[in-house]
């Protein structure tokens, strides 16, 4: 009896414990919506962080051109033990102090590579920002590919369960001798090319969530929330013209491309002070011990000295630097222009993209309409004899081509819209009220 109960709790436990993990495998995956995967490449990404550590590296520049504004204060000591004693050296001695130091440029050199220490901080500032818009784009791309795929992976079982039905249908009517068998052979290929069709869309959905998880620092299973509207955005009621001055008031790339220019011209500025002449002060308080005492009468003293280097000669170097610096220049000039120029036409590319997606949009929900009536027309004539097979399958065939083809035009619009608000310089800006709002 004893032997009965300990194998009977044994069994209850082990049934407890499948239950646990059972329960635990058919837990459902974690699901993100759009905003949630925003979040996760903020915080994860690893281009983000890089632009992130360049701003901190020009903080640190910024902090070293600001220590050369300020004195440097040291302090000092030697100590001295002679082997032998006599009338010019003492057995040891001992020296201390302090030193107060300052080197300046009279045309304020110091002064000028802080300025461009700030602006470098500035421009990091700018290209950490077009680093998130971009990022954070190319999230929302692979995102909406990810739902296209399962779109597309729907419209194909869809299709497989379509014509497995009409199969059984096609061999039903075979044993009654109303078709032929090669209208049976037609559905099975029809039937093999659908499970084709369906085996490629997993796989592209595999690896569109692949991406996607890379993209934003997830492993293993999860799920995709679709969002509640797609290819909507306030732009789209804006003139060309002005989202064009929009762009080139907001783009956050032109932005450090006007703060590269600002600093070459301060560059040259920097490089042309290597003419003027630097002083240096310094000032400074020594105390000495001797043994014996003879050798140490005044043991405190207290002196300051002016230096002034004039330079004269330095065999071209300073002409080349300035040289470089207007050739840099010249070079940010040309980008900055090169880029308002590329901005102009991306923002027309962008807006005019929208516009052909959402009419594209519109004429395939249409023929998804159509698609799908004419669908159900045929099957109905084909259950009454007014139909053959063909019909069916062809109308079978243009029902899940216009599924397919909407699918991927009602996303294609959702990264239109997207892509206009990124090259018009109010994507970040848009992205961060939706997370401040949920």
């Amino acid at each position: 009896m004893k032997t009965r109960f300990i194998t009977t709790a044994f069994v209850c436990m082990a049934c407890m414990v499948m239950s646990v993990n059972a329960e635990e495998m058919q837990a459902p995956p974690a699901a993100y919506d759009l905003p949630g995967l925003y979040r996760l490449a903020l915080e994860r990404a690893e281009a983000i962080k890089i632009s992130e550590a360049d701003l901190g590296i020009a903080q640190n520049y910024k902090k070293a051109a600001f220590s050369a504004l300020v004195p440097k204060v040291s302090a000092f000591n030697s100590y001295t033990h002679y082997t032998e004693t006599n009338t010019v050296q003492p057995d040891w001695s001992n020296t201390w102090g302090g030193l107060l130091t300052y080197t300046f440029t009279l045309n304020g050199r110091e002064l000028l590579a802080f300025g461009i220490a700030a602006d470098n901080i500035e421009g990091r500032e700018h290209q950490l920002r077009a680093a998130k818009e971009s990022y954070l784009l190319m999230v929302a791309a692979t995102y909406y590919d990810a739902l296209k795929a399962t779109e597309m992976e729907k419209a194909a079982e869809e299709n497989m369960d379509r014509l497995e039905q009409h199969k059984a249908a096609v061999e039903a009517r075979l044993r009654l001798g109303v078709v032929t068998r090669p209208d049976v052979y037609r559905v099975e290929a029809e039937l093999s090319s659908a499970q084709a069709d369906l085996t490629d869309a997993r796989n592209a959905r595999f690896l569109a969530e692949s991406s996607l998880g890379r993209a934003v620092g997830l492993e293993g299973n999860f799920a995709l929330v679709p969002p509640d509207t797609m290819g909507i955005t306030p732009l789209a009621a804006e003139r060309l013209e002005q989202l064009q001055h929009q762009a080139l008031q907001q783009r956050a790339d032109l932005k450090a491309g006007r703060v590269a220019e600002k600093m070459a011209q301060s560059q040259i500025k920097l490089e042309k002070s290597a003419y003027w002449p630097t002083v240096s002060l310094e000032g400074g308080y020594t105390s000495t011990e001797a043994d014996p005492e003879v050798f140490s009468p005044e043991d405190e003293s207290i002196y300051g000295s002016v230096t002034v280097n004039v330079p004269i000669f330095d065999g071209g170097l300073r002409k080349a630097n300035t040289g470089t610096a207007k050739a840099e220049l010249e070079k940010a000039r040309l980008g900055r222009e090169a880029l308002e120029k590329d901005i102009r036409v991306e923002v027309e590319q962008a807006w005019r993209e929208l516009f052909s997606k959402l009419e594209r949009r519109n004429a395939l929900a249409d023929k998804l309409r159509f698609a799908r009536e004419n669908f159900n027309a045929v099957s109905k004539q084909f259950d009454n004899g007014l139909a053959t097979s063909i019909d069916r399958i062809d109308a079978n065939t243009l029902y899940t081509q216009a599924a397919k083809e909407l699918a991927a035009a009602e996303y294609a619009c959702a990264v239109a819209a997207l892509r206009l608000e990124k090259v018009t310089g109010v994507f970040l800006e848009t992205v961060m009220g939706v997370l401040d709002n949920t």
